[in-house]
């Protein structure tokens, strides 16, 4: 017997919870095969950094904007991930080439 619970999320949306997922014989899998082939060419994945590279110097433009004298540590901190970031992703265009 299905509890009111059960009823009310199988009348309104089909519930993602594992035991409705159970129950209608479903399961989630995740195929890392799927996810690797979401970038197949190596243009693609050139194309994918530049985009990146170029968001995040745009972010820390946004965040350098901000500095404050006082009480933007936080900001630094941010500016400081995002440029180590940006250094990681153009090292790894370079020796992908």
């Amino acid at each position: 017997m299905k509890s009111m619970n059960t009823e009310w999320h199988e009348k309104y949306f089909k519930c993602l919870c594992k035991p409705c997922r159970e129950r209608r014989g479903e399961y989630l899998t995740l195929d890392l095969n799927d996810i690797l082939k979401v970038r197949k060419t190596p243009h693609e994945e050139e194309l994918h950094l530049n985009m990146t590279i170029k968001v995040l110097k745009e972010q820390v433009e946004v965040f350098t904007s901000r500095l404050e004298p006082h009480d933007t540590g936080h900001l630094h901190t941010t500016i400081s991930t995002l440029t180590h970031r940006i250094t990681e992703l153009q090292n790894q265009k370079e020796t992908s080439r």
